[in-house]
């Protein structure tokens, strides 16, 4: 039970910095004047130096998932 507690908190943790990636970005791009290939928020993204940041937040996340599981499968838990 206690992995799963662990796991929903840090896969919680992990969503809310990717939020807030987005909310950063999505708030600067509407100042942003130009913008290359890959849009608007992509360019908003790298002009932030947010990516290090999201790829940080999906780390955590696919942590916290990992651990979800491993809780739920976990045989020692069984009553």
């Amino acid at each position: 039970m206690k992995k799963v507690i662990a796991g929903a908190g840090i896969t919680l943790t992990g969503a809310l910095l990717f939020l807030s990636v987005f909310i950063a970005a999505g708030n600067f791009s509407t100042v942003i004047s130009g913008w290359d290939r890959h849009g608007r928020f992509w360019s908003s993204v790298s002009e932030l130096q947010l990516i290090p940041i999201l790829v940080i937040s999906v780390i955590v996340m696919v942590i916290g998932i990992a651990f979800l599981i491993w809780g739920n499968f976990d045989k020692s838990n069984t009553p």
